[in-house]
């Protein structure tokens, strides 16, 4: 059968989504009215008296390895084969780089986000033997009910089943696309004994009591819907084949060749906003701090003044705590739903970037995809875009303005002012008015450079600024005269002073001197401007001739000189203008070899990995505290991450290079995160006091020795305030709170029994039980 009767067969994915997604609606009404379903069918394989009927038997825990092997096998094959088609010629080539790389997808964003991460950490579902239904002490939860019993190893859904689904799709999709290829009834045999696979898998796992009915066929049909999603999306058609290597350079790629590199750069934002977080604990202090004030918020009903430990919270405007309690509206309160709040615009900011790209510069295709993809990959954005922050919002906000400015130099009017008014509101919302020094330099240095044929005068393009400036004002007075009504002269002086003017002349924080962020430039644009062609060929192309690229140097360098002025800095507070930079370097000249991606890479995880060895050796510590959960396995695991990214990285570095620098990061960051994820969690996770914090808020929490700011609020959910105890306030706080808890960095308390143990944020924190 010829490759287009596979193409016309592929159509019937996007009919075959909606039946999956039919299906889901159905069982999601069937379990919500009839809960005791699980129930009754778990029931079938229990016996009071020896526990579940498959649970330890050998020829289920053997169907269950054959499946595991048979997965990873499959996952493994798409990991070498991939980039291996990637460098090869032809549409037979071009066919098998779509077909591993949505196995790769699939098995990342269906296994590695969807199900481990989204699922099984968001709704907490206890398992079958542990429910006292069947001799456990956790109540039942139903189906999509958000429980909290547990945070990883959950439930709903379940893993096997869904590493089961990913093969069986994975094998029966390469029967159909390769169906006219050698070995095409291989496909479609093992196709068929992997279904007979995934159902022994499914029987085993309700009948071991691992996982209910409802666990096993919504992990199905999650699979099977992603894994349709991604068919579709990246279905062989006549017209779009994928780009070969020569058309993936960066000079003047085909219009399907811009939309591979955009769409590339969505997903490898999205993929790293949704990994990345699953793979190391909510960070103290600034995470924590933003986590508990939201909690605080839908906990206590504060929304128009912010709270932090019960008291009034002025440092930061209010819109990320807004937005984390509409998600949990929808969701319930849950910590993976409110980390994907602020990547989430972290997405939103690389498909602006996209955009912005190709309203510049529509005279050179392509180049907005390229820029997308320059920033998705930068270092720093990588890592801010996952973190609970607000420098991904002020970077939409700088965005969103700066396409109306465009529009209103282009003559626009009214909509113009009212989305440039708009986007300063947003700004200020998202983290103040330093929305102002990312867009007033550009609309007040205009005359240099406007592209207008016929430019508005100075007088009516002033007057047009004041008047969005008005609207933003407007727009704001909604929340803050209410705030500032409600908050106090505290408040007020916090939200109006020191947060702004106090914090640009006399920095109470963050105090740096005036050349760091000129210093800071190679970490803010690694990878990609550690090629030295790359800068000498920016230059060229940044010319003042071109008022496009005085525009884009307006932008960076007024917000480079205006923050090296202000006394306080950090290193992502330059995060909106990162587009700025992503722009100009794809408009310089395309990189024709990737080699220097792989220094670039290795001198990042190299270092990392030695770090981690020593960590597990013994031989070095964080902020003085040895790590003992640091394995060889983990080594291991982190080890053949990144010598398989670096290699990657070589094979892509002669035929298409810009893609090797493109991985730089990614490669980079997963590795680091592997290799050091035991040590974070070990060292920086305050959800390993959680339990017992939740059991004393009546009786009391305190806490001496340690600059609390909100660590523990979000993670154990207190609904009381840690009272905050200088070191001769101890004695005193013991003898009127009986039965409560202090957590103590220092000496311990003359009365009380050490419950637990653990490292901060460089503190060792030890918790007392008050008799």
């Amino acid at each position: 059968m010829p490759l287009g009767k596979a193409e016309r067969a592929c159509v019937a994915c996007g009919p075959a989504l909606a039946v999956v997604l039919a299906l889901i609606a159905v069982f999601t009404l069937l379990f919500r009215l009839w809960p005791g379903l699980d129930l009754t069918v778990t029931q079938l394989f229990h016996d009071p008296a020896t526990g579940m009927a498959l649970a330890g038997q050998p020829f289920w825990q053997g169907v269950l390895a054959l499946m595991k092997l048979a997965s990873g096998l499959f996952a493994g094959a798409a990991l070498v084969l991939f980039p291996l088609s990637l460098l090869r010629k032809g549409r037979r080539d071009a066919l098998a780089v779509r077909f591993w790389g949505l196995v790769i997808l699939l098995y990342t964003l269906g296994l590695g986000v969807l199900v481990n991460g989204v699922m099984k950490r968001g709704f907490g579902r206890p398992r079958p033997v542990q429910i006292e239904a069947f001799g456990g002490d956790a109540p039942f939860s139903a189906a999509w009910q958000v429980s909290g019993y547990c945070h990883s190893a959950c439930s709903f859904v379940s893993a096997e089943v869904a590493a089961a689904t990913a093969l069986s799709f994975g094998l029966s999709l390469g029967a159909l696309w390769f169906a006219a290829r050698p070995g095409a009834r291989l496909w479609r045999g093992l196709s068929w004994l992997s279904f007979a696979l995934l159902a022994l898998t499914a029987i085993e796992r309700i009948g071991s009591g691992r996982h209910f009915l409802s666990d096993v066929i919504f992990a199905a049909l999650l699979i099977a819907a992603l894994g349709l999603g991604l068919a579709c999306l990246l279905r062989p058609r006549a017209d779009a084949l994928p780009p070969s290597p020569e058309t993936l350079s960066m000079t003047s790629p085909p219009a399907s060749s811009a939309r591979s590199l955009g769409v590339t750069a969505l997903l490898l934002t999205l993929g790293l906003a949704l990994a990345l977080p699953l793979l190391r604990p909510v960070l103290p202090v600034d995470e924590t701090r933003y986590l508990t004030v939201a909690w605080e918020m839908q906990r206590d009903g504060t929304f128009i003044v912010p709270h932090l430990n019960g008291e009034i919270y002025g440092h930061k405007p209010p819109l990320l705590f807004w937005l984390i309690n509409l998600v949990w509206s929808l969701t319930g309160v849950s910590e993976v739903a409110a980390r994907l709040v602020a990547p989430g615009f972290g997405v939103l900011a690389v498909a602006l970037t996209w955009g912005l790209g190709n309203r510049l510069f529509p005279d050179r295709p392509g180049l907005g995809a390229r820029a997308a993809l320059i920033l998705a990959s930068t270092g720093v954005f990588a890592i801010f875009a996952t973190l609970t922050m607000f420098d991904t919002m002020l970077t939409v906000a700088t965005l969103l303005g700066l396409l109306a400015l465009l529009q209103l130099d282009r003559g626009g009017r009214w909509p113009a002012v009212l989305g440039l008014g708009a986007a300063l509101a947003f700004g200020v919302l998202a983290k103040g008015p330093v929305i102002l020094v990312h867009l007033m330099p550009l609309a007040l240095a205009r005359p240099l450079w406007t592209a207008a044929a016929s430019p508005v005068g100075a007088g009516g393009w002033y007057r047009r600024i004041a008047a969005s400036i008005g609207v933003a004002l407007l727009l704001l007075a909604a929340w803050l005269l209410p705030a500032l009504w409600l908050g106090g002269a505290d408040y007020r002086a916090e939200i109006l002073w020191r947060q702004s003017a106090g914090r640009m002349v006399n920095a109470f924080d963050h105090a740096r001197p005036v050349w760091f962020f000129v210093a800071a430039l190679p970490v803010l644009l690694w990878p990609w401007a550690w090629r030295l062609p790359t800068l000498s060929g920016l230059f060229r192309a940044g010319t003042w001739a071109d008022p496009r690229a005085r525009l884009l140097a307006i932008w960076g360098l007024s917000t480079l000189l205006l923050f090296s002025l202000i006394s306080g800095k950090q290193v992502h507070y330059l995060l909106p203008a990162l587009p700025a930079a992503a722009l100009a370097l794809a408009a310089a000249p395309a990189p024709r070899r990737g080699w220097g991606a792989l220094v670039a890479c290795a001198l990042v995880t190299v270092p990392v990995l030695i770090w981690a060895g020593l960590l597990a050796a013994g031989r070095a510590k964080i902020d003085g505290g040895a790590v003992t959960a640091l394995g060889p396995l983990t080594l291991l695991l982190a080890t053949a991450v990144a010598l398989l990214g670096l290699g990657a990285i070589h094979l892509a570095a002669r035929r298409v290079p810009h893609l090797a620098w493109a991985m730089v990061a990614p490669v980079a960051l997963l590795t680091m995160h592997l290799a050091l994820r035991p040590a974070l969690f070990e060292h920086f996770d305050s959800a390993r006091f959680a339990t017992e914090l939740s059991r004393a808020p009546e009786a009391g929490v305190a806490i001496v020795g340690y600059p609390y700011q909100g660590e523990f609020g979000f993670t154990a959910r207190l609904t009381t305030p840690i009272q905050v105890l200088a070191e001769d306030e101890v004695a005193g706080w013991v003898g009127q709170h009986p039965g409560g808890l202090i957590l103590s960095a220092s000496d311990a308390p003359e009365t009380g029994t050490e419950v637990g143990e653990a490292w901060l944020a460089g503190h060792e924190l030890r918790a007392y039980r008050l008799p």
